[in-house]
């Protein structure tokens, strides 16, 4: 009976073959959904706007003390 408990727990699944980005075949990087090219594009693309925020911001801890 426990043989059988356990056996429910396996994620059958499997892994990703392929990036989830469109027209993209690569095999996805560690436990991601999108391959090492595509995360490091969204890496960017995230740096850029905190980037922009953080100009238009200026002190951070003024800011969070503004809007709280």
């Amino acid at each position: 009976m426990e043989y059988l408990y356990f056996r429910q727990d396996i994620n059958k699944a499997g892994k990703k073959n392929a990036c989830l980005h469109p027209n993209c075949w690569n095999s996805p990087a560690g436990f991601s959904n999108f391959c090492g090219v595509h995360l490091k594009m969204a890496r960017e693309k995230g740096s850029q706007v905190l980037a922009v925020i953080s100009d238009k911001v200026g002190d951070w801890q003024k800011f969070v003390i503004r809007i709280s």
